[in-house]
C-alpha cells in the first residue's frame, strides 16, 4: 500500500515509519526566514551562498526531474520525496527497500533499489510502483535516456539495460571488473570501473563495448556529464578528471580535496561534492581550476543541477542544499 506524507514549510539505513511524520517537525530553512528547530531533528541552518535548506528525509541518494517537481530517494525509510522547486514543499510516497539511483523515462520514474536488486517503475499519475524487474545483483547506479533504462551490477559487473517502453531486460553488457557510476552521453553509454581503474563505453547501437580505457593509479567512480562535457571523479585520489566522449582521452586532471564524489555539470561549470570536508566545489571548465564553495555537512554525496538550481544532496543526515546556479 502507497503510504503519502505531506512535509509543509515553514521557513548507513535508519527506518522510519510512514505513519508517524510529523509535519510540524519538517521544515524548510531559506535564506530569507528564521530557521526553525525540533527536539527530534533540528532544523540545518542556511550557510552562505546557498538559497534553501530543505529537509526530505533520511538518507537522500539520488534525484531526477519530473513533471514539474525534484523527485530524491530516501535510501534509509524506503520513501520517494516530490519536491516543488517553487514552495521547496515536500511530499513523501513509500515504495519500499533500499532506492537510491532514479531516472525519468517513458513518462514514468525508474527507481534502483541497492541490495534488493530489483528496478521499480513508478507511475507519476496513481503514485503506485506498477512494474518490478529483477536485475539480480546489487544495483550500483542508474541513469536513462529515450531508448533505454541503464543499470551498473556492482559484483557481476555487468550493464543491464532495460526497455522502458515494456521494461523488459534487452541486453546485459558484461564489461568485468568492479562497476560504480554512469553516464549516458551522447556518444554512448559510460560505465566506471572503480577496482580497475577503467572507465568504458558501451555503444547502444550493438550494446558491445567500444572504448576501454585504463587509467594509472585512477579509482575512477562517479561521472558528472551534459551533451559536451565528461568528467569522472575519485575520491581515492581526490581527483576529477575531463575525458573526451569519443575516444576516452584525458584532456584535463584537476585535484579537488576532501573526497570528491558524484558530480554534475552545467553551464560550463562542474559541481563536486567533498564528501569528507562537506565542501562544494566548483570547477571551471575553461580553465581547468577547482574553486571552493560553501561548506554544507560532511557526508553530501551528489550533486545535480535540476529545476535551473544545484541541489546537493547530504547522504549522512535528511537534508538537500539548494544552491543558485
Amino acid at each position: 500500500m502507497i503510504c503519502r506524507r505531506t512535509i509543509g514549510v515553514s521557513a548507513a539505513l535508519i527506518l522510519v515509519a510512514c505513519g508517524g511524520g510529523n509535519a510540524a517537525d519538517d521544515a524548510t530553512v531559506s535564506a530569507s526566514s528564521p530557521a526553525r528547530s525540533s527536539e527530534s531533528s533540528p532544523t540545518p541552518a542556511v550557510p552562505a551562498g546557498v538559497d534553501a535548506v530543505v529537509r526530505v528525509g533520511p538518507a537522500p541518494c539520488a534525484a531526477t526531474e519530473a513533471e514539474g517537481r525534484v523527485w530524491i530517494t530516501l535510501a534509509a525509510s524506503g520513501e520517494l520525496a516530490a519536491v516543488d522547486p517553487a514552495t521547496n514543499a515536500v511530499e513523501t510516497t513509500d515504495v519500499g527497500g533500499d532506492p537510491c539511483g532514479i531516472a525519468f523515462a517513458d513518462g514514468d520514474l525508474w527507481v534502483a533499489t541497492v541490495q534488493g536488486e530489483e528496478v521499480l517503475r513508478f507511475d507519476l499519475e496513481s503514485g503506485d510502483v506498477i512494474d518490478r524487474v529483477r536485475v539480480g545483483d546489487t544495483i550500483w547506479d542508474l541513469q536513462a535516456d529515450e531508448d533505454g533504462v541503464w543499470v551498473a551490477l556492482r559484483s557481476k559487473a555487468d550493464v543491464v539495460r532495460i526497455d522502458p517502453s515494456d521494461g523488459k531486460i534487452v541486453a546485459r553488457i558484461h564489461v568485468g571488473g568492479s562497476l560504480s557510476g554512469l553516464a549516458v552521453t551522447p556518444e554512448g553509454v559510460w560505465v566506471a570501473d572503480e577496482l580497475g581503474d577503467r572507465v568504458v563505453r558501451i555503444d547502444p547501437d550493438s550494446n558491445e563495448v567500444d572504448v576501454d580505457r585504463h587509467i594509472d593509479g585512477f579509482a575512477a567512480q562517479w561521472f558528472g556529464f551534459d551533451a559536451e562535457q565528461l568528467w569522472v571523479a575519485s575520491m581515492n585520489d581526490d581527483q576529477v578528471l575531463r575525458i573526451d566522449q569519443r575516444t576516452g582521452k584525458i584532456l584535463d586532471r584537476v585535484d579537488v580535496p576532501g573526497s570528491p564524489l558524484d558530480l554534475d555539470v552545467a553551464g560550463g561549470t562542474a559541481w563536486v561534492p567533498a564528501n569528507q570536508t562537506g565542501e562544494l566545489w566548483t570547477v571551471d571548465v575553461a580553465a581547468g581550476k577547482a574553486i571552493e564553495g560553501p561548506t554544507l555537512a560532511a557526508g553530501i554525496f551528489v550533486a545535480q543541477v535540476l529545476a535551473g538550481a544545484v541541489w546537493v544532496l547530504n547522504f549522512s543526515g535528511d537534508e538537500v542544499y539548494r544552491l543558485p546556479l
